[in-house]
């Protein structure tokens, strides 16, 4: 038989048996295979299983049911065999003897088989019952007694069938095999075909639902701002219609950020953003005003404020921050509201549910009432009517210009007020989340992308070994860009362990709940390094205040210090620090390596440091790799880092988004284009928290920041200065320098050192009354600088700096209260690090005011008992130029500056 007819009648006979029931497999099995499978099956000798194995799946197919006859005929042949065995003899002569009742022995052979036949027939009869299967053997077998000669030869009819079809049983294998190849195959096709069209289809369809709910948020954002700028939004969004009342824009500026795209004019723009000023943030009704005043002339600030629609938040600002306006460079994209939910900003739900938690737990009353009087146009900014997630305006305020992703200079913060480490401090808490939710979002895309790329993967397998292609799964090209060339996000530029203890803390309070005993881990670590352990105020440069021998006075004398001092110095002060943290889901993890953190803390000290022994060892090339991909840095306390060395900060920053030198654990492929064209540093966003503002910080967001979403500055405005605080009666006499034309700020501490050999020192030589003379200078250069002069001029004096031994310290105060000295050079930093009194001072040169204003009052008021009858006031000179505009501020107050900055020469006199 041939292959051919073997197929035909394959064919042939699954047509006929279409409408049976179908078995559970779908290969199709022919009679003398089913046979011969179910003979082997019914032995247990080894020999039968090893041939069943070579049937494979064959043999655990069920049986046709026409196949049932020919193994029931197999069935009564052994049972046949088995009768013939109890009748001793031919089956035949075995029945006739039973049913003639024969004699001698063959009587006895009778009885034994007419017992012997009731027994089988009763087994037949019970087999019958009990199985519907074994019914047609029985009643085969019974046929095949009785001598059904029909039976017989279509018995010999299926044994010559089954002979022909064991001789070509491979040849049919075979053609099985390979007509269900070919089935199989074709099925397979159908079944991609099919689900790619349905994948296609349903991609089509929420590509169709995306454009919808894009057009109908674009529509609504544009229904809610033309809504603002017609009838007058408030700060929450909302207007004073009924229809908008619970209307505001969302300020979820995090995709717009990462994926814009910068042209080629951008970028000229932003190579020279150093040279484009801060513009004032003005308010429609001042806008409008301007336009109406000027006619078509239209300023740069109200271009700005029609460009960038921040006039609710603009009013927010100065109604919850009446001392500061908002300024921004030309082209900033501004928020333009301040929601009071935190969804409104994109900040995960997770995220808000433990910040609701946290401030539930301290007991922090959120926002309830409305924000204060707005004193410019007189309105009260309105809240909604729904619960707040902030704590106070101010916060929420914060907030609202961090979620723009603008460069910010926010000099608004001031020093904490209380030495406990867990004392509230709003401002920092919108900072930390506002980084958690930064590093969550990015870290929640990237696993987003790794499922989808592991389900494409899967699709990919699947379909390989049928030759086939899924045109949904993307290509190598078609990757995510969502990752950078490292994986540290966010740098944290700390003074002190002890601001590191309180950001540290903080961040993860705010991050994650400690449900395990593992959510935190190295905590212990970290508490043993950054704290302390002890609740006492420490002295700088001192682990515990006991190593010195301190006695009752001298812990006396520190519990005066003033309460920002002992606030600002509690804990560890050393400041030279690093730390890596890793932020998941479930748990955060301290102390990792820095290649492998999310968040990196560090004093610039020690990131210098780092730096300059990573440049000797491995070469400048790759010393800085870590730093390639930050998007956020914060400068936390930068007043206080400008007290330690802003030299050290500013070569933080230029080694900042650099091109790696080496590729470390990442996949190219999937690194941000933005970054593979070098273009990072317009994509960092710069915080810049400080209690004041001053030239290095304006240099620093001016030079050092390039963000293409623009910069922010918070400036105070209408300072009242801090004269009303002097209580003696003291001559203030205010000196204005005359500066070189083109000199520049280079050009002013040479002004000031020439002014003060000509001018100041012949007057202070000639006119001392017995010492006690204070020259009072905030540079440590510009001390170095006097300190010479004075020693060639053979002067009387003593110089305390922030270097100066305590011992040393304590030396030249006496000597100076004495009268042994008349002169006396103190320093900025050596008065911010110890905040001595100075006993003996009769007159003050200020060389230049000082950054903190509260230091003015201070020394000024040091002559209180030195104000004696008959010896006339104490003098306080000050020397000052235009470019001391912001110390002029923060002493004198807002409007004298201006009047005293505008006059080129001149002195001014204050009692």
């Amino acid at each position: 038989m041939g292959l051919a007819s073997l197929l035909k009648r394959k064919l042939g006979k699954d047509s006929q048996d279409g409408s049976h029931k179908k078995s559970k497999a779908s290969i199709p099995i022919s009679r003398a295979t089913a046979i011969e499978i179910a003979t082997l099956k019914k032995k247990s000798t080894h020999t039968a299983r090893r041939k069943l194995k070579k049937f494979g799946a064959l043999a655990d197919q069920p049986l046709p049911d026409d196949l049932h006859l020919d193994i029931a005929a197999e069935r009564s042949d052994a049972d046949e065999d088995a009768a013939e065995d109890l009748n001793g003899g031919d089956g035949t002569g075995g029945l006739a003897s039973s049913g003639d009742g024969g004699g001698g022995g063959g009587g006895g052979g009778g009885g034994n088989s007419r017992g012997s036949s009731s027994a089988y027939e009763a087994l037949l009869s019970s087999l019958a019952a009990t199985n519907e299967d074994v019914a047609g053997a029985v009643e085969l077998r019974r046929r095949e007694l009785a001598g059904d000669s029909d039976l017989e030869s279509s018995e010999e009819e299926e044994e010559e069938e089954d002979e022909d079809e064991d001789e070509t049983s491979d040849m049919e294998r075979e053609a099985i095999n390979w007509a269900e190849g070919a089935h199989r195959k074709k099925r397979d096709k159908e079944e991609e075909a099919k689900y790619t069209e349905k994948i296609e289809e349903e991609s089509e369809e929420e590509q169709e639902d995306e454009e919808e709910e894009d057009e109908e948020s674009e529509e609504e954002a544009a229904a809610v701002l033309q809504l603002h700028l017609s009838n007058g939004a408030d700060v929450n969004g909302t207007t004073t219609t009924n229809a908008a009342s619970s209307s505001f824009l969302l300020e979820d500026h995090f995709d717009a950020h990462l994926e814009h795209q910068l042209s080629e004019d951008a970028l000229a723009k932003l190579a020279t953003a150093s040279s484009t000023p801060f513009i004032d943030v003005l308010h429609q009704e001042e806008v409008k005003e301007g336009h109406e005043e000027k006619g078509k002339k239209t300023s740069k600030k109200s271009k700005l404020s029609s460009s960038s629609s921040s006039l609710s938040l603009s009013t927010s600002l100065n109604a919850w921050l009446p001392e500061a306006k908002l300024q921004a460079s030309e082209g900033a994209s501004l928020p333009s509201s301040a929601p009071q939910q935190l969804k409104d900003y994109g900040v995960r739900e997770r995220l808000i549910a433990q910040w609701r938690e946290v401030h539930s737990v301290e007991g922090n009353r959120l926002e309830t009432t409305p924000a204060p009087p707005n004193t410019s146009n007189g309105n009260t900014p309105p809240t909604n009517a729904g619960r707040s997630d902030f704590v106070s305006h101010k916060q929420r305020a914060l907030f609202s210009l961090l979620s723009s992703y603008n460069d910010l200079l926010y000099p608004c913060r001031g020093y904490p007020t209380s030495p406990l480490m867990d004392a509230p401090d709003p401002e920092l808490d919108a900072v930390l989340l506002h980084v958690i939710n930064h590093v969550a979002r990015s870290s929640d895309r990237i696993k987003k992308n790794n499922e989808k790329l592991s389900a494409d993967k899967e699709r990919k397998k699947k379909f390989k070994n049928n030759n086939s292609r899924d045109n949904t799964i993307d290509d190598a090209g078609d990757l995510p860009r969502d990752q950078g060339f490292a994986r540290p996000k966010v740098l944290f530029l700390l003074p002190m362990r002890s601001t590191a203890m309180r950001v540290v803390s903080r961040l993860l309070k705010l991050a994650i709940k400690e449900t395990r005993v593992d959510s935190i881990q190295n905590k212990e670590r970290f508490l043993e390094e950054f704290g302390t352990g002890e609740e006492e105020i420490e002295l700088p440069g001192a682990a515990n205040g006991d190593e010195y021998g301190l006695n009752a006075r001298e812990k006396a004398a520190i519990a005066r210090k003033p309460v920002e001092y002992r606030g600002l110095f509690t804990g560890n002060l050393d400041d030279h620090f690093r730390l890596g943290m890793k932020l998941t889901r479930g748990a955060v993890r301290l102390y990792t390596d820095f290649y492998q953190s999310d968040v990196l803390i560090a004093s610039p000290l020690a990131l210098a440091t780092k730096l300059s022994e990573a440049e000797k060892d491995q070469g400048s090339a790759g010393a800085a790799d870590f730093l390639s991909s930050i998007e956020i840095v914060v400068l936390e306390r930068a007043d206080v880092l400008q007290m330690q060395n802003w030299t050290h900060v500013t070569t933080v920053l230029d080694a900042l988004n650099k091109m790696p030198s080496q590729q470390r654990d990442v996949d190219i492929m999937r690194v941000r284009e933005w970054m593979l064209s070098d273009q990072a540093k317009h994509y960092r966003q710069t915080i810049i928290l400080s209690s004041f503002a001053s030239a290095e910080m304006n240099s620093l967001i001016v030079r050092k920041c390039c963000n293409h979403s623009g910069r922010i500055r918070v400036h105070q405005v209408n300072q009242p200065g801090v004269l009303r605080h002097i209580v003696p009666q003291v001559r203030q006499i205010y000196e204005r320098l005359s500066i070189p034309v083109g000199a520049g700020p280079a050009g002013d501490a040479d002004a000031r050192f020439d002014n003060f050999k000509s001018v100041i020192w012949p007057r202070i030589r000639e006119t001392a009354r017995g010492g006690g003379q204070l020259i009072y200078i905030p540079s440590y250069f510009d001390f170095v600088r006097v300190r010479n002069f004075l020693r060639a001029e053979s002067a009387s004096f003593l110089g305390l700096c922030e270097y100066t031994e305590r011992a040393d310290m304590a030396r030249a105060r006496s000597y100076f209260a004495d009268g042994r000295r008349r002169v006396l050079v103190y320093t900025e930093r050596a008065q911010f690090y110890n905040r001595h009194r100075i006993r003996g001072v009769k007159d003050i040169l200020f060389y230049q005011l000082p950054e903190h204003p509260q230091f003015y009052s201070e020394l000024v008021n040091f002559l209180e008992e030195e104000n004696t009858p008959g010896v006339g006031l104490a003098t306080a000179t000050v020397m000052y130029s235009k470019y001391d505009v912001l110390r002029l501020e923060r002493v004198v107050g807002s409007e004298r500056a201006k009047t005293m900055v505008k006059k080129k020469n001149g002195t001014f006199l204050f009692c």
